[in-house]
């Protein structure tokens, strides 16, 4: 990383935040990025507040190691080599069952189809600020304690219905 870097993201030598002892064994995120920069970037952020990060740049390990041990959060680009995010997250619904991770979807695609876009508990475009990654985790983290936050994030469509009686 270079000075520039640092000068245009200083965030990322920001003290960790000191996450409770609960948190703490509930915070393991898997990132998914063929962009090794990003990885790294996001890594380091993400883990000076207070996440156990797994990077990957390709979505066949992520998956191994998310069947070995399964994350909290999945953080996954779309467009990637190989096994894109969207085969990568019906992989993990399919393979995690009840055990599936929260999964957030990163891409730079100004239109993600809508079935894509259901897969996926939250959609940040790219670019993006690093302070809006950790705030949709935060709100991923704690949904229940921030009910009225900005943030929004998707829910199952048949939830929806279900409520409104519609569908």
């Amino acid at each position: 990383m270079t000075d520039g870097f640092h000068r245009l993201h200083p965030e990322v030598h920001a003290r960790p935040t000191t996450p409770t002892l609960k948190s703490m064994a509930a915070r393991d995120l898997l990132l998914v990025d063929d962009d090794a920069l990003m990885v790294r970037l996001l890594s380091r952020y993400l883990g000076s507040r207070g996440w156990t990060v797994r990077g990957f740049t390709r979505s066949a390990d992520a998956l191994a190691s998310a069947l070995e041990r399964a994350p909290t959060v999945v953080l996954t680009d779309l467009e990637m080599p190989g096994v894109a995010g969207d085969a990568l997250a019906r992989a993990l619904r399919e393979q995690l069952g009840e055990r599936s991770p929260q999964l957030v979807l990163i891409t730079a695609s100004h239109v993600v189809p809508r079935e894509v876009e259901a897969l996926f508990d939250a959609v940040i475009q790219k670019p993006f600020r690093l302070e809006r990654v950790a705030s949709i985790l935060r709100e991923l983290d704690a949904p229940a304690r921030d009910a009225g936050s900005h943030v929004r994030l998707k829910r199952p469509r048949e939830d929806v219905d279900r409520e409104t009686g519609s569908g």
